[in-house]
């Protein structure tokens, strides 16, 4: 093929044209006046949890930080697949099949999505993921379902999570 011709692939940095030159770019559209961002992480007491209503207690703002809290940030989980630092709320009862951000229906689970870590483990073994009680399904209450979790005071243990981020001794187990 002749170089130039009409049937010769550029490659991705080649312009068809060369540059004009010129001054700088001037908007000839006013831009859109923005509405304020909600702060995606809005800061809980979580010292005074016990005072509030338990209905108040819903939101991912709310669930997340108590969720994170009942092991200091560390992975509830603790699957064959841990990576030791919790990252994510996983949902017991998925929000698909009405489960609430709310911390008894929520583990604090190390992985990215539904990839890799503790958290892709349980979407990726449902049945054993089911038997430990890290899924729920519907129509299943989590709150009445205990879940086999690494706590601080017990080791690997069934417990059943609450509302305000605390967990009720169900059982003591050996690890998942």
């Amino acid at each position: 093929m002749n170089r130039g011709g009409p049937l010769e692939r550029r490659t991705w940095l080649e312009r068809r044209a060369p540059l004009q030159p010129g001054g700088p770019l001037v908007r000839r559209t006013p831009l859109k006046a923005q509405r304020p961002r909600p702060a995606s992480h809005v800061a809980v007491d979580l010292a005074a949890v016990d005072e509030l209503d338990p209905d108040l207690l819903i939101g991912r703002e709310i669930a997340r930080p108590l969720a994170r809290g009942r092991l200091d940030g560390w992975c509830e989980v603790q699957s064959p697949w841990c990576q030791r630092r919790g990252r994510e709320f996983s949902h017991r009862r998925h929000a698909s099949q009405g489960g609430l951000w709310v911390a008894e229906n929520g583990l604090w689970a190390c992985g990215h999505g539904n990839l890799d870590g503790c958290h892709g483990w349980i979407h990726q073994h449902p049945d054993d993921a089911k038997d430990n009680g890290w899924i729920v399904p519907w129509p299943n209450d989590p709150a009445t379902v205990s879940t086999l979790i690494h706590t601080a005071n017990y080791g690997h243990a069934r417990v059943f999570l609450d509302r305000s981020g605390g967990v009720r001794l169900d059982q003591v187990g050996d690890a998942a």
